[in-house]
This record gives C-alpha cells, structure tokens and sequence, in this order.
C-alpha cells in the first residue's frame, strides 16, 4: 500500500514539474513581445463603452 501511494505522489509530482516548466513557453506562445503590448496599452481609448 505505501508503495503505491507513493508511486502515485512522485507520478503527480513529475507532472507538476512538467506543466510548470512548460508554461513560460505556452503563455509566451499567444502574447506579443514586451515591448509592442506595451505600444498597444498606451494606444487605447480612455472612453468607456456600455454593450
């Protein structure tokens, strides 16, 4: 039994570790450099639109 619930928490473990070093590159995948987000925020309408 100990075997097993261990073998399931390294398993749960090594997944985490994995999603959580593949995330930098998936969030960076759909968003625009530093540099031309910022271009873009700064280009906004001040104005409020109700829809």
């Amino acid at each position: 039994m100990q075997g097993t619930v261990r073998a399931l928490w390294a398993g749960r473990e090594a997944a985490l570790a994995t999603a959580f070093a593949q995330a930098p590159a998936l969030v960076a995948l759909g968003n625009l450099p530093a540099g031309r987000q910022a271009e873009l925020f700064r280009g906004r309408h001040r104005e409020h639109r109700t829809r």
